[in-house]
């Protein structure tokens, strides 16, 4: 698995445009989520508002990036190798991980915690949204071995509660329970009282830090299972290797 990481890491960075490219969106996303807002300052409940959405876009330029292997016919070369799933799979969220940590997460952080005065509790319940927000992308990506498909793993993303929403409406059951294990509403139930009130209104948010660390584990779980089996049946892809 470290050869493939190691090959996989050469190829991005001797593609010159492509890692200028991945580089820049990344710390332009950092920046934005951070400071972009009325005081132009940093603080917690403006990069919560726009976490979703700038951790969403800096997790599809990474995905983009390594999913591209698949346009080269990369991947045949790898299960020919006699590579199993398994280490494909991991190779790719580790070192789009180690890209999307080192280039966005890590600013972010650290400029909450120095600039923004956020407690470190906060700080690792913030990284696992963003880490559960980008397996999600990454798995979709290498489950369907298509740069589009990270758009719309975004897009379903941005849209998560619609269902619940629409479900509630027409039954009259109350979702609540169920919205508050989606990463989006636990990012605001990080925030001050003021921004729960505005955005999350009924939603519990009692023991948030034990509802995103079930929910991240459940997830990245699915998400690993789905990108394995599409390896290990080579869905959408000609490869015809064993």
């Amino acid at each position: 698995m470290i050869r493939l990481i190691k090959a996989e890491w050469f190829r991005i960075k001797h593609t010159g445009s492509q890692w200028l490219i991945l580089w820049s969106v990344l710390l332009m996303s950092a920046a934005i989520v951070l400071f972009v807002n009325e005081e132009m300052a940093v603080s917690l409940d403006s990069f919560l508002e726009a976490a979703l959405s700038m951790t969403s876009a800096a997790a599809v330029a990474v995905t983009s990036v390594i999913v591209y292997a698949f346009h080269l016919r990369l991947g045949q070369y790898e299960l020919a190798g006699g590579y199993s799933p398994h280490e494909i799979v991991l190779s790719k969220l580790l070192l789009g991980a180690f890209i999307l940590n080192v280039f966005y997460c890590l600013p972010v952080l650290v400029l909450l915690a120095v600039l923004g005065s956020v407690p470190a509790g906060t700080l690792f319940l913030i990284w696992l949204c963003i880490m559960r927000i980008y397996v999600f992308i990454m798995s979709f990506g290498i489950a369907f071995k298509h740069v589009a498909v990270s758009v719309f793993s975004l897009m379903l993303l941005a849209f998560e509660t619609m269902p619940f929403v629409f479900f509630g409406y027409a039954t009259g059951t109350d979702v609540s329970p169920a919205v508050s294990m989606l990463v989006s509403t636990q990012l605001y139930a990080l925030g001050s009282a003021e921004l729960n009130a505005s955005m999350l209104e009924a939603i519990p948010n009692e023991h948030i830090a034990v509802k995103i660390i079930i929910s991240s584990v459940i997830v990245t779980a699915l998400m690993y299972w789905l990108a394995y089996v599409s390896t290990k049946k080579r869905w959408v892809t000609e490869q015809s290797y064993k």
